[in-house]
């Protein structure tokens, strides 16, 4: 209800959409108690993000939207009865719900308010009592039967009825739909919860299943026989969905025997269109399509909007849809002294648009919570859980003084991801127990193949983990940001937090653990795929240990995979010059101080950049690569936007 918007939440800045997200994502179940804990654990992750962001503003704006949602939960809450309740109760009950949260969005909506309003009405005086459940389905029943907007034939009007209703109007036109071979008459499989003889034992109004194909046929010749005028039989011959030819039922060859029909029956398809892909499409082209497209615009503000954006992006120029404001903005500039995390600015090496979409419009995609009964964590969840567990493993045999091992360590490994899992259990409950389980397994596994890849590696000394630099509430040894001077004048502020610093001979090695595919990393070269935090991190932690007494430097910097696909596998480089990294983030750095976020792509066509991007059923298909720079230059863009946007592409 809450998505299709026929609920109206107050307030200006807080949406329904927000809301159904939050249910959906923090995993809201019956009850009172059960929806307040899950705002809490939308807060919480609220709170952590704003550990990890700069976007302090739209953190506590989030905060806000939040207590927002949860006193209208509240508001809603609030009207359900207590327990032992009347079917009169939940009827006064629902008539304030109805009167206070539904959104009528046409004069047919008022009218069936007020139709179900009257008939909620007359159902309050009813003062049958008993559990909760149990008034909720008989309110339910009683509301079913409801109808809104019925009448009886009349002139001029279409009129539809079931089959076994039909032939009592006198109307000399008669079609009878669905007559398909897979829906008319239907099958004879009996109920295998209460099979035909025990349907006849509860009561005989009940019917038998294998009965109806032979009263479905007897009511469909009985409404024939009897009508004054003339019928059309319509079946569906092509399914839409499943793309392949459908048969008319076999009563239709049964109906030209029976009627004696000197002729046989004509199949011609009622007309034909192309374009349309669902049934619905079929309905809208028979009306004024003109027509249709103007009310929906009229009727959905959100649409007209997003149809003239539509219309800008897939022009052949460069307007403030494509991600061009028209004029410098220094107030977007990344090298003013904002402090910036890697993946800010590994979104904007890789698409600046996608950073335009999430960093500049702050525009939030969908969270939806995963519909995998078997799965317990999200793969962001599942990567913050194996996160911590490594940390405080690692954490305590370096203040032992000795390493990993996987034979000796394997059962206080196991120990400490029930123990972590019991931890996230509060903060994410599980849909079920069998759910909660698989993944404590794949935690455990994930664990095995990390032991396995450590204990064979070739390390002196595991030296930190999860070090944090730039946040106030972080490491108190590194709290102010790091400053890369990347020549030039370019200089960046950086903030982060490294997984893990290991000590080798030849100097030290950054890692950050991954708990998903490698696909998107190139063994050969880093960079390929617009990967950065790797050399960020390094150049970083080059900067930390700077006039500390160690005759070492970093010696590379990469990712290890500890998913059970990737079997530990590691990917690492030597650490690259700063005039490489300058090379690479200049042109965009300065693109963006003239607010040019361009929808282009630098990455080869064979290669989507696209693939795991968030916003990508948005505008994957209206991307421009490097053999598109001619809609650039055609458009009113500056020329050293156009010279950065050049350089970029040619890397």
């Amino acid at each position: 209800m809450l998505r299709s918007r026929l609920i109206s939440i107050r307030g200006s800045k807080a949406t329904a959409q927000e809301l159904a997200e939050i249910l959906q994502s923090r995993r809201a179940r019956k009850g009172r108690e059960e929806h307040v804990a899950a705002f809490e654990r939308e807060r919480v992750a609220v709170r952590d993000r704003l550990r990890t962001t700069s976007h302090t503003t739209a953190i506590t704006d989030r905060l806000e939207r939040v207590d927002h949602h949860e006193a209208e939960v509240k508001r809603i809450l609030d009207l359900v009865p207590e327990r032992h309740s009347t079917v009169a109760d939940l009827a006064e009950a629902t008539i304030r719900f109805l009167k206070t949260f539904f959104r009528s969005g046409s004069d047919t909506d008022a009218r069936a308010l007020e139709s179900i309003l009257d008939r909620l009405y007359a159902l309050s005086d009813i003062e049958l009592d008993g559990q909760p459940a149990e008034v909720a389905e008989m309110l339910a029943s009683l509301m079913r039967r409801h109808r809104v907007g019925i009448s009886a034939a009349q002139e001029g009007h279409l009129y539809a009825v079931p089959v076994s209703r039909a032939g009592y109007s006198g109307r000399p036109v008669t079609f009878v739909v669905g007559l398909d071979e897979g829906m008319f008459p239907g099958g004879a499989t009996e109920d295998p919860l209460i099979p035909d003889h025990d349907r006849r034992e509860i009561s005989p109004e009940l019917g038998e299943n294998q009965n109806r194909p032979g009263e479905r046929v007897w009511q469909l010749l009985r409404f024939l026989g009897s009508i004054p005028g003339k019928a059309t039989l319509v079946a569906n011959r092509f399914d839409l969905i499943d793309g392949r030819e459908r048969y008319a039922s076999s009563v239709v060859a049964q109906c030209r025997e029976d009627l004696d029909m000197e002729n046989p029956p004509r199949y011609a398809p009622s007309f034909t269109l192309p374009e349309a892909m669902t049934e619905s499409e079929i309905w809208i082209a028979q009306r004024d399509v003109d027509r249709v497209g103007e009310a929906l615009l009229q009727r959905y503000p959100l649409v007209a909007a997003g149809a003239e954006a539509q219309r800008h992006r897939l022009s052949p120029g460069i307007t403030r849809f494509d991600g061009y404001l028209g004029q410098a903005r220094p107030e977007l500039s990344l090298t003013n002294g904002e402090v910036l995390s890697a993946s800010r600015l590994e979104r904007i090496a890789s698409c600046p648009y996608r950073y335009f979409l999430s960093d500049v419009l702050r525009v939030r995609p969908l969270d939806d919570a995963d519909d995998d009964d078997h799965r317990w964590l999200n793969p962001r969840d599942f990567g913050s859980v194996v996160h911590e567990m490594l940390c405080d493993f690692m954490k305590q045999h370096k203040d032992q003084g000795d390493r990993p091992d996987l034979e000796r360590d394997r059962n206080d490994m196991h120990a400490l991801v029930e123990l972590a899992a019991s931890e996230a259990r509060k903060r994410i409950p599980p849909e079920t127990e069998l759910s909660y389980r698989a993944d404590v397994g794949r935690l455990k596994r994930t664990m095995d193949v990390f032991l396995a890849a450590d204990s064979a590696s070739d390390y002196v000394q595991a030296l930190e983990f999860e070090l944090r630099f730039g946040y106030s509430d972080g490491s108190p040894r590194y709290p102010s940001p790091v400053v890369l001077e990347l020549g030039d004048g370019l200089n960046i502020s950086l903030r982060g937090s490294i997984d893990r610093v290991d000590v080798t001979r030849n100097g030290f090695v950054i890692w950050d653990y991954k708990t998903g595919s490698a696909a998107p990393f190139s063994r050969s070269d880093l960079f390929d795929g617009e990967k950065l935090q790797w050399a960020l991190y390094a150049l970083a932690y080059q900067e930390l240990i700077n006039g500390l007494p160690t005759h070492l430097d970093v010696d590379r910097s990469g990712y290890f995979f500890v998913s059970e696909r990737e079997s530990g596998r590691r990917i690492a480089q030597a650490v690259p010059g700063r005039d490489e990294l300058a090379r690479r983030l200049g042109p965009l750095l300065s693109m963006a101080e003239h607010g040019a976020f361009l929808h282009y792509q630098r990455i080869d066509k064979k290669v989507s950049p696209c693939r795991f991007c968030d916003f990508r059923t948005v505008c994957e298909k209206e991307r421009r690569d490097r053999d598109m720079l001619d809609a650039a230059m055609e458009s009113s863009v500056p020329g050293e936007v156009l010279n950065d946007l050049q350089q970029w592409l040619t890397l």
